[in-house]
């Protein structure tokens, strides 16, 4: 497989509207990058298209040969969820006050979190048997485990805005990499 450069890969991605952010959709896609959109026929099932889009997208990410840029580039994908659920307004009330934090995911996530301070590390274990990403459970077949680099990613959105300062999230364990449990670690 040919390696795609970051920038060739969002460019394509944004032209035909898999980043999600509907800049592509919209047609904003040649104004941002000057690629045309290439308008394709009608569905009945407007979901199947970019759920097979996906699918094959993410498909095809295990083709990507260096594994920080594919991390980087999965990472950065966790703002448009973070943006979506409208996290900096969720998350306002725990800025700088993580044991409230650590509490709110622990009663109202059903987390599992240990928080050593002297170490500066976060364990936070999700305390699900099935995977919580809503891009894994749109595709039709399994998904790839580098879309743990998304959580990560996300991890690092959430924890770097409560903590206030600029956190390394990495993902200790997940179900996609075949493990019981999703855990990060969290250092800052």
């Amino acid at each position: 497989m040919k390696n795609i450069s970051r920038k060739d890969f969002i460019r394509k991605a944004c032209a035909t509207g898999a980043c999600l952010c509907g800049a592509g959709c919209m047609g904003f896609a040649n104004d941002i990058f000057g690629v045309e959109r290439q308008d394709t026929a009608a569905t009945p099932d407007k979901e199947a298209m970019p759920r097979q889009w996906l699918s094959v997208l993410l498909g095809n990410i295990d083709g990507i040969e260096d594994e920080e840029e594919k991390r980087k580039l999965l990472k950065g994908c966790a703002k448009a969820h973070y943006d979506h659920l409208k996290l900096t307004e969720l998350l306002a009330p725990y800025r700088n006050n993580p044991d409230a934090f650590v509490q709110y995911l622990e009663s109202g996530w059903g987390w599992k979190v240990s928080h050593d301070k002297a170490t500066r590390t976060i364990l936070a274990d999700e305390n699900k048997d099935h995977c919580v990403c809503p891009v894994a459970a749109r595709l039709p077949q399994k998904a790839p485990a580098a879309l743990c680099y998304c959580s990560e990613g996300f991890a690092e959105a959430m924890f770097s805005f409560v903590l206030g300062c600029p956190v390394s999230a990495s993902v200790v364990s997940s179900i996609l990499r075949g493990n019981e449990r999703c855990v990060y670690r969290i250092v800052y």
